[in-house]
């Protein structure tokens, strides 16, 4: 192979490493109405839907302008993150599994009653009591 074909190739081969190690590391889309969670069935398919529902939200614990569409995505957010966090105890892992899911649904509610008062603080701050509850869970319990 010449020096010329190596490198015309080497575009293409670190795309597909790219891909390959996305492909690795994405988490499957779960996406569950309000009245199929309780009808998850694993730990796993619960944890892939509280990705899913968080997942696009991050972003607005630094952007604190919310627009009328934000807010209606909060709402949902809240709602079902307390429901996804009630469902994971069908799988307890023990008790500090358990707390973080306790904090997981206080941090839901407090996003809610943030939406329900246009509450940009409140709602900013919920979002990061929300992350760090999963954060603190997937090192605590699941790397456990």
């Amino acid at each position: 192979m010449s020096a010329r074909s190596r490198f015309a190739s080497a575009p293409r081969s670190l795309g597909l490493l790219a891909a390959g190690l996305l492909a690795g590391t994405c988490v499957p889309y779960v996406n569950p109405p309000m009245d199929e969670i309780s009808q998850l069935s694993s730990l796993r398919e619960t944890m892939d839907a509280q990705a899913t529902i968080t997942d696009s939200v991050w972003t607005k614990i630094d952007d604190r302008q919310y627009s009328d569409t934000d807010w209606e995505v909060l709402r949902d957010v809240g709602v079902r993150i307390q429901a996804t966090a009630d469902r994971s105890r069908a799988w307890s892992r023990g008790g500090l599994f358990d707390a973080y899911a306790s904090d997981l649904i206080s941090s839901g509610a407090a996003l809610t009653s943030a939406v329900d008062e246009r509450d940009n603080d409140l709602a900013a701050k919920a979002l990061a009591d929300m992350r760090e509850a999963c954060r603190a869970c997937h090192t605590n319990v699941k790397g456990h």
